[in-house]
């Protein structure tokens, strides 16, 4: 895996439980958030992308050009993980937060800073959101119809425009780099683009790293994602030099009155609520006891294939008995931890076919965290099969 360079920052690592502030004390406003901005004011999101020389790069331009920069980054984030409409969710992977005042960088996170709490303290004037590769895995699930993929894709980042540009802020928009070929096809790359241009382009402006990107580096050596130093630093300084224009003389200067001319928004008609984008509810949320056989698994020969420390893994059953409440199907599937720590769970991937096994289950949205992770999913689509899990005691 390639390297990401964090850089010489004078940094503190450590774990927290509350949001933006260190301990439990309500960070203080920054001065001037009460009254109008001068309209320079940043609010900047990211994933792991933003965690290394890219962001460094990126976040030190924009000071350098004189903004007012508050940046909240967190490994594996999207917008699942900003808005409040989710639970909240942590984050093993890191979290760094820089602002005029300090400038930190944590292992772990326990609870993702919210968007409406970031807007809320540092009163931006324009908002960064750099995101995107993360939500591969939601784009291809095999859990929904390609369609229905698409729509909560489209209706997640809509969701996300709406809420940073409340007020009359504007968003700027990063699209994830190039990737490589065989870590993401090329025509999911390009579906991906395809959504977020059309969705976040009426909100502010968007900052196209398809078009300026190439991942070269050998694959699966590297994770295909992530890029170098060298090639992040690059980048990041071609997407400082548009967002500066954007933000000192284009439109993304000072506040509107509407961030978005109701005209030119994507209609709604077009997406769907999310309620109607989850697999029907077809048993109750309370555990099952079964007996089980192993008939088909998805499989992980080599860690390159996981981008994080963790992921689950979904595995087919057929279903001997029930003893213990009710489960109406001849077949399960079921979701295990297959990487943990960045290693694979051998006891997981090599568990043979045929194997019998008694488990108390319970259905994987129960824990609304792990739905969000990194999930291998090999599998044949099937809709009617509710993804259950064990029992967490």
């Amino acid at each position: 895996m390639v390297a990401l360079a964090i850089g010489a920052l004078c940094v503190t690592w450590c774990v927290v439980t509350e949001p933006g502030v260190a301990g439990n004390k309500k960070r203080e406003q920054p001065p001037g958030s009460e009254v109008e901005s001068p309209g320079h004011r940043v609010l900047y999101l990211g994933d792991s992308m933003s965690m290394g020389a890219f962001g460094k790069t990126l976040d030190q331009e924009l000071r350098n050009a004189g903004l007012e920069v508050y940046t909240s980054v967190t490994g594996g984030a999207t917008p699942y993980y900003w808005l409040s409409d989710y639970s909240p969710v942590s984050s093993t992977i890191g979290h760094w937060r820089r602002t005029p005042d300090e400038n930190r960088k944590f292992s772990s996170y326990k609870r993702v800073p919210k968007v409406e709490s970031l807007i809320e303290s540092y009163n931006p004037d324009m908002v960064i959101v750099q995101t995107g590769t993360n939500m591969y895995a939601t784009l291809r699930s095999k859990r929904r119809s390609e369609e229905a993929n698409e729509k909560e894709v489209s209706y997640v980042y809509k969701k996300m425009c709406e809420r940073v540009t409340q007020d009359g802020r504007r968003c700027f928009w990063i699209t994830p780099p190039s990737a490589h070929e065989k870590r993401y096809p090329k025509e999911l790359q390009q579906k991906m683009r395809d959504i977020m241009v059309k969705i976040t382009k009426p909100y502010g402006d968007i900052y196209d790293s398809y078009a300026t990107t190439d991942y070269t580096d050998p694959f699966p050596q590297t994770d295909g994602i992530h890029y170098g130093p060298d090639k992040a630093r690059a980048w990041a300084k071609d997407v400082a030099k548009e967002f500066i224009n954007y933000a000192t003389e284009g439109k993304g200067v000072g506040r509107r009155a509407l961030a978005v001319d109701p005209s030119e928004a994507v209609p709604n008609q077009n997406l769907v609520n999310e309620d109607n984008l989850q697999p029907k509810e077809v048993i109750g949320k309370e555990p099952v006891t079964v007996s089980m056989r192993l008939i088909a698994k998805s499989i992980v020969d080599d860690i390159s294939e996981v981008t994080y420390r963790r992921a689950i893994g979904i595995s087919e059953y057929e279903v001997l008995s029930v003893s213990k409440g009710s489960y109406p199907f001849k077949k399960l599937r079921l979701a295990e931890f297959v990487v943990e720590k960045r290693v694979i769970v051998k006891r997981v991937v090599n568990r043979r076919i045929g194997k019998v096994r008694d488990l108390t289950l319970v259905p994987l949205s129960n824990y609304e965290s792990l739905e969000r992770l990194e999930t291998v999913d090999d599998l044949e689509i099937n809709f009617d099969l509710p993804v259950m899990i064990p029992k967490f005691d």
